[in-house]
């Protein structure tokens, strides 16, 4: 597929390949997705932030995962577990007080819960990525001594 820029060439119409956000616009919308997804967690405003590695990102779809708004579905689990599992076991690395002890330790728990999610039922295909998400966050959270 070659790089993200030649992708996006090949998929976006001429006029918008070569559009560039600044860092600060680039910065608000992220905010404003943050906003949002702590009110909203839907799917799609976390996979917009999800490759993101903006801390603010990170913090509150893990505080979303803690203290959800509302009982979330398997597809926001799952795309939560994925962005969590990917950022926040090396910012946890750099910086231990990233979020609170109390917080990481309900992460912790909350993974190795979803680890052992039944696979079978509906959505089976979201339940199997769950387990996978949810047990790579418990190994990055282990490996950070934070458990």
């Amino acid at each position: 597929m070659g790089d993200g820029e030649d992708y996006y060439r090949e998929v976006l119409p001429a006029e918008l390949a070569d559009v560039r956000l600044s860092p600060e616009t680039m910065e608000e919308i992220v905010a404003i997705l943050c906003t949002e997804i702590s009110r909203n967690p839907d799917e799609a405003f976390i996979s917009a932030v999800s490759f993101t590695g903006v801390d603010l990102a990170t913090r509150t779809v893990a505080m979303v995962l803690t203290n959800p708004p509302r009982p979330l579905t398997m597809s926001e689990y799952t795309y939560a577990f994925s962005l969590v599992s990917k950022f926040l076991p090396f910012r946890l690395s750099e910086d231990p007080e990233f979020l609170p002890k109390s917080d990481v330790e309900r992460l912790f728990n909350l993974s190795r819960e979803f680890m052992n999610i039944n696979e079978d039922g509906p959505d089976k295909g979201l339940r199997i990525e769950i387990r996978h998400h949810a047990g790579n966050l418990a190994d990055g959270l282990a490996r950070c001594a934070v458990s």
